[in-house]
């Protein structure tokens, strides 16, 4: 069996789902930003590493700001999670500003690009870009409602 015939979640070690905080980075990131002095400034610095990169996306990178980009989404408000998730995230309420909100879906835009993007090739090379793509939609929709 090669690799393309796996799953993400068999490919990438930590990982049980498709969905942004599905994934050990994910909790790793949110215990550090748990910890931080300012959420918001951790957010942008981690978001922006993606979202304003000239070069290439590698995956610890990618997971990171997606795992940034939908806590954005879910305090901008009208993103529902599940109870398990909403209980990760109970530590880290924050006020979300516009400009973060716009740095988030530009996030998800560079996420979904394949150029240049180490992350997006794990995806297609597992077989789950399409479910992962399907994940993201609820929370870009949430960064585009007013």
């Amino acid at each position: 069996m090669s690799v393309g015939d796996l799953d993400h979640c068999e490919v990438a070690l930590g990982t049980w789902g498709y969905g942004p905080f599905d994934n050990d980075y994910a909790q790793d990131l949110l215990e550090d930003l748990a910890k931080a002095d300012d959420i918001v400034d951790r957010l942008r610095e981690v978001m922006s590493r993606v979202a304003d990169a000239p070069g290439p996306v590698d995956s610890i990178s990618g997971d990171d700001a997606l795992v940034a980009a939908a806590l954005t989404a879910v305090r901008s408000g009208g993103m529902v999670v599940d109870p398990d998730t909403e209980e990760d995230l109970i530590d880290l309420m924050f006020l979300c500003p516009e400009d973060l909100r716009s740095l988030a879906a530009r996030t998800f835009d560079r996420l979904l690009n394949p150029v240049e993007n180490k992350w997006y090739d794990l995806w297609t090379l597992s077989n789950g870009i399409a479910q992962v793509t399907a994940e993201f939609e609820p929370y870009r929709q949430a960064l585009s409602d007013p």
